[in-house]
């Protein structure tokens, strides 16, 4: 426990420690709404589908990043062949 020289220090301490406390609920306030919203059924669904798309363009930029190295590889060794 802290101590305090004089009341003064001790109101301030109580203030802060308020402010704080109000602060943490404000927090644990929009923590609880976005939880609720983020399990209505028509968030999880609209999230599975941005997840699965999501997924899907990240496979199809993987796939043309190997098909474009290849090519280059391909490219690289035409060129030195008859370079």
């Amino acid at each position: 426990m802290k101590k305090f020289k004089n009341i003064a220090h001790l109101e301030a301490e109580k203030q802060r420690l308020k402010d704080k406390r109000e602060a943490l609920e404000v927090k644990m306030r929009l923590d609880w709404y976005s939880l609720r919203d983020s399990i209505k059924p028509l968030n999880m669904a609209k999230e599975a589908v941005q997840d699965a798309l999501r997924k899907k363009a990240e496979k199809e930029v993987e796939e043309e990043s190997v098909l474009k190295s290849a090519l280059n590889y391909a490219l690289g060794l035409l060129l030195r062949k008859f370079g």
